[in-house]
């Protein structure tokens, strides 16, 4: 493989860094400026056709867009080796395809909400899962706050639902074991929640929806995490 670069007094990448394939294709192409890698990546496939181009973000963050043959196939922000938050994927006629949402659980990779669209514009309702949430804009210190969280199942039309939430999960969802967890159950796709918050500040209820189905000769079960943020008054 052939590289092409300059470096600085301190030897430092310094300027356009490039890989070549054997064909003398470019395969990579960065930004330095005094050993910092700044702007964008851009990878090549061997046809010359773009690969993939990294955009550097915040905390060790980088926007990816994925392409086939020059179309642009998938974009989300990866972050430490996982995929994270919301991905759009799209179809060969550039219109969008589904909406994924990734969630880091305790360091692993997760596979959490998911949307389908038809015409790259309405959401078919029949197809993902994921839930949905309506707070109050003003929520008040030590008073009854009532909401009800609406859930698109994917394992059963209308499967049981466990909802366990806490205030004190951290973002990670990694001491669900060790914090307080209340639990609420659903009925018909919906959970209604009753909560008073005794100090103001922003709170993020934490926890996740269950959903699972059980016949004679089967049973299935899976997780939706969710993180809802509120502002107390």
């Amino acid at each position: 493989m052939t590289k092409e670069y300059s470096l600085n007094e301190e030897k430092k990448f310094d300027g356009i860094y490039k890989e070549f394939y054997e064909n003398g294709n470019v395969k990579v192409v960065k930004h330095y400026d005094d050993g910092i890698l700044i702007d964008s990546i851009v990878l090549y496939n061997s046809d010359n056709t773009i690969n993939q181009v990294q955009f550097p973000l915040k905390k060790d963050s980088l926007l990816y867009k994925n392409y086939l043959k020059n179309t642009l196939e998938s974009e989300g922000i990866f972050y430490k080796e996982m995929k994270l938050g919301k991905w759009k994927y799209f179809k060969k006629n550039g219109n969008l395809d589904k909406v994924v949402e990734y969630v880091n659980v305790c360091g692993d990779q997760y596979t959490n909400q998911g949307w389908y669209f038809e015409n790259g514009k309405d959401t078919i309702k029949e197809f993902g899962n994921y839930y949905s949430v309506k707070i109050p804009k003003h929520v008040k210190q030590n008073q009854l706050l009532k909401f009800t969280i609406y859930h698109k199942p994917i394992i059963a039309a209308n499967p049981d639902l466990i909802f366990c939430i806490g205030t004190d999960v951290d973002k990670n969802f990694c001491n669900l074991e060790q914090t307080k967890i209340d639990t609420a159950y659903g009925v018909n796709n919906t959970i209604p929640l009753e909560i008073i918050f005794s100090k103001k500040g922003r709170k993020n209820l934490r926890g996740f929806i269950k959903e699972y189905y059980k016949a004679k000769d089967s049973s299935a079960s899976r997780l939706i995490y969710v993180d809802i943020p509120i502002n107390v008054e």
